[in-house]
């Protein structure tokens, strides 16, 4: 079936590089272009040993490795986001029909940075028409916090394409809560995911080494989820832990494609650049 909706937008990709650009100038502080290029050097060779090594870049705790996380992973992180929502917006009614709200509150498990909103954000301008949005970041890493809520405000400040003019457009509240799902949840992270609408789940369980934690994760997110909680999981297609659960989610929409491919460079380059491409496909599930 052909998407409803266009899923190539390369003016979208290079806001995203110019508004991650902006957020890394004003977080970087005195951190050096050959630190944060050192940095990135780092990840590639863990990515390249092994891919369950990047679970260490969420426990980073000085700001060099933190930038170069950033600039690594942003930019596509954002570009594959809005590219894989379009595509299950576009091919799938019954979550189309879940999104036509006067309102909605999304969680997001993991995120980082939450670099990957920035692209949800972008598909959901092209594509819904609700007025109010909250969006809930949970992430194990509270260093991130300052990331998020400066990429937030650079959006509001800036004209970065159309997630920039969804925030001017909707009413939009942030929430960052430090919590790790991968034990017990707090109560404020457990009240977060009874009154959400959508949980949004990118990355997380590719970066976890054990087969047991991500397994406990899984089934602490879709226990948390209330009756009628839409599920979004972008990930490795051999991350399919939430298929185990099939007895109380509906899957409603999945892809098993190519490749996702970033054609745009960086406007500053630290040493060996942005990641290119990823192998990361959407799924949708209801929870009955």
């Amino acid at each position: 079936m052909t998407s409803l909706f266009p899923i190539v937008n390369c003016s979208e990709d290079q806001n995203f590089m110019k508004l991650f650009d902006e957020v890394l100038k004003l977080i970087r502080s005195h951190t050096s272009d050959e630190d944060i290029s050192n940095a990135v050097c780092k990840i590639i060779s863990r990515h390249r040993k092994s891919i369950a090594n990047l679970r260490d870049v969420e426990n980073f705790e000085s700001l060099k490795d933190l930038c170069a996380y950033f600039y690594r992973f942003s930019p596509i992180s954002a570009g594959l986001a809005r590219n894989k929502t379009l595509t299950a917006i576009g091919n799938c009614e019954e979550l189309r029909t879940r999104l036509k709200r006067s309102s909605l509150k999304i969680l997001s498990v993991g995120s980082g940075p939450g670099s990957d909103l920035v692209g949800l954000c972008s598909a959901l301008h092209e594509t819904c028409s609700f007025g109010n949005l909250e969006l809930i970041l949970v992430d194990s890493n509270e260093r991130w916090e300052r990331f998020f809520r400066t990429t937030i405000q650079v959006l509001r400040e800036g004209n970065f394409g159309n997630v920039s003019k969804f925030f001017l457009k909707k009413e939009v509240t942030t929430r960052f809560i430090c919590c790790d799902v991968s034990k017990t949840i707090d109560k404020d992270c457990e009240e977060a995911f009874e009154n959400t609408n959508i949980i949004w789940v990118k990355g997380l369980l590719s970066f976890i080494r054990s087969d047991d934690v991500r397994s406990l994760v899984s089934k602490t997110i879709m226990s948390s989820m209330k009756p009628g909680t839409v599920l979004i999981v972008i990930d490795s297609p051999a991350c399919d832990q939430f298929e185990e659960f099939t007895v109380h989610l509906k899957p409603i929409f999945s892809t098993k494609r190519d490749f996702f491919i970033l054609h745009e460079e960086p406007n500053i380059v630290y040493g060996p650049g942005i990641c290119s491409f990823i192998h990361q496909e959407i799924s949708v599930f209801v929870k009955l």
